[in-house]
């Protein structure tokens, strides 16, 4: 049995999304740790931001926990998912 790192999961992210007709750039701040890997924006023109971990286990850190705390209070929705499948159904037909 294989096991999924985190990048993989974050490449069937991406390609789930595109497959759905939307975007998911990377989300690169410098000089700033902990935001989310991906913004997903959907073809409705709904966006939100997901942190991939590997289905193994991985965690958040702290600097990645409180960027969450951050955008929920600014009510921004945010998911750490293991699995592409777990937004599936956020992302329209």
């Amino acid at each position: 049995m294989q096991i999924l790192k985190e990048r993989s999961v974050e490449e069937q992210l991406v390609e789930l999304v595109e497959q759905r007709g939307g975007a998911a750039p990377k989300i690169v701040v410098p000089g700033t740790r902990g935001w989310p890997d991906r913004l997903v924006i959907t073809r409705s023109g709904a966006m939100f931001f997901v942190e991939t971990k590997s289905p193994a286990g991985g965690v958040c850190s702290w600097s990645q926990k409180q960027i969450h705390i951050l955008l929920r209070r600014l009510h921004v929705d945010i998911y750490t998912i293991r699995n592409a499948d777990r937004i599936a159904n956020r992302l329209g037909p």
